[in-house]
């Protein structure tokens, strides 16, 4: 009997095997093993990657980064006690991706000033945490080195303070993807990218308006942006239009999260004319627009199903409207069509119809029942006005079959939807919670009924967002559905294998 050896494989072979594992990975399982190792790990063409948190800081470990460092390609660092005998200089010059995680202040200065003998490095991600609120120093090095393509920069604090000039003709960097993961003011933001007339890609994590009175100068084109995503948008419309225009970006993508407080954002007019007249590459749109429930109010008395963006301009570029209550807070999402389980005709304009979605309903004392809740919001949809608003979702823990007979003839007695889904499913194996799913179709007097509606397990899951299933490999939950509504209503069926 033959007897196959791990020694026996070619060096080409582990050369490969080299590639999925982590450079500390390799030393552990291959460092000293033997002399053909030794060799295989000591060859110049093997470059290490460092990208996991390594507890080992033995002096044979660290012995070992420093006789490899010319091996290193990326790196991942966090310990301030690793740079007490540890140090990136030009001997690192193979090193092209470098992540910089919760290191003090004073290290991470002394480190990002060493960065600029670096020939080959093109990624740096910074995690400062709560180490560092003055990020002038850190930003100045940055810009200074010399092949850098891609920066992410990352901060707790609201009181960030960055002070800058505006860039000179010398000080222009060579950034394109540039991720400003912490608070960030927006005349600070328009210096920031005057260092970088090459970006393509813009990530912001929370933008708002500007710290001082002075004039907001403008002073860069970025004609290669395609990219803008601002997490949190607390700026008038009037300036991030301003930053668009004047930017002269050729964006392809934009998402912009506000909340209610900016009305205007809402307004339909002004994306319009600014579509049309500066982004006509625009191709995905996402704009979410947060407005928090009064609970003096109640969850939903002054709930009104919007009727902007219904218009051609947005129906031909297959943006729509959705409506998700979550908590306190309803989430309005313009976005690009994405296609549906009750899509039976692409072209038909239901595709591009008013949804809501409820994810998650308070229970709060202080709230109205939730039967008054249903009864309001069904009224809300029967008015003649909302006439775009279509379909409507439920999924909520429950297991109180009472509950769903009361649902079902508040529902029949408002005498506004033409049929409806309720759907019970297992959440949760272990607990044995049950999730309960409500489909509506909402048909108005003045709409054609659609030709067919098929309901499928895999838009459920997709439908349930923020329910995960504790193991996906086990079986899906069994699933039971009652149908009630007009005659010509298909029932829910359960999906067949080839079912999307």
């Amino acid at each position: 009997m033959s007897i196959s050896l791990i020694e026996k494989l070619s060096n080409e072979i582990f050369y490969e095997i080299f590639e999925y594992l982590d450079g500390s990975e390799i030393y552990q399982a291959f460092s000293n093993l033997n002399h053909r190792f030794q060799q295989l790990i000591n060859c110049s063409s093997l470059l290490f990657k460092f990208n996991h948190d390594s507890l080992i800081l033995d002096n044979t470990y660290k012995q070992f980064l420093l006789n490899h460092e010319h091996q290193i390609v990326s790196f991942y660092m966090q310990n301030n006690d690793f740079f007490s005998t540890f140090s990136i200089d030009s001997s690192f010059y193979q090193l092209q991706s470098l992540y910089i995680d919760e290191i003090s202040s004073s290290v991470l200065i002394s480190l990002l000033g060493n960065l600029s003998s670096l020939p080959r490095l093109v990624s740096l991600t910074i995690d400062a945490q709560d180490s560092l609120k003055d990020f002038t120093e850190v930003y100045r090095l940055i810009f200074t080195l010399p092949k850098l393509k891609y920066i992410k920069c990352s901060g707790d604090e609201d009181d960030i303070s960055i002070s800058l000039p505006i860039a000179t003709n010398e000080q222009l960097s060579t950034i394109e993807y540039f991720i400003i993961n912490h608070h960030c003011a927006f005349d600070t933001l328009c210096t920031l990218i005057s260092y970088t007339p090459q970006l393509c890609h813009l990530s912001l994590d929370d933008l708002s308006d500007c710290d001082s009175d002075n004039e907001i100068i403008f002073s860069v084109t970025l004609p290669n942006l395609t990219y803008l995503s601002i997490g949190s948008c607390n700026v008038t419309f009037e300036n991030l239009e301003a930053l668009i225009i004047e930017s002269e970006c050729n964006l392809k993508v934009l998402h912009v999260s506000f909340y209610y407080y900016y009305n205007v954002y809402f307004d339909d007019d002004p994306w319009e004319e600014l579509i049309i007249n500066y982004l006509p590459e625009l191709k995905k749109l996402q704009l979410e627009y947060r407005h928090d429930i009064d609970p003096e109010l109640g969850s939903s008395s002054n709930f009104k199903p919007p009727d902007q963006f219904n218009s051609l301009f947005w129906n031909k570029k297959k943006w729509v409207l959705e409506v998700e209550m979550c908590g306190m807070e309803y989430l309005y999402t313009i976005r690009s069509y994405e296609k549906r389980w009750y899509d039976v005709d692409p072209s038909n304009e239901i595709s591009n119809s008013t949804r809501l979605k409820i994810t998650f309903l308070p229970d709060d004392d202080y709230l109205m029942e939730f039967e008054l809740m249903i009864c309001d919001l069904l009224a809300a949809i029967k008015d003649d006005s909302n006439r775009y608003f279509r379909l409507l979702c439920f999924h909520i823990p429950t297991d109180d079959n009472v509950m769903i007979e009361k649902l079902k003839q508040m529902i029949i007695g408002e005498e506004c939807l033409h049929g409806f889904t309720i759907d019970k499913q297992m959440q949760d194996h272990t607990q044995k919670v049950n999730m309960l799913v409500i489909i509506f179709s909402i048909i108005h007097k003045d709409l054609i009924l659609y030709n067919k509606i098929t309901e499928s397990l895999q838009w459920i899951m997709d439908a349930m967002a923020r329910v995960k299933m504790n193991d996906r490999n086990k079986e899906p939950p069994s699933l039971t559905s009652t149908s009630v509504g007009d005659s010509n209503v298909p029932t829910s069926t359960q999906p067949t294998e080839n079912s999307n």
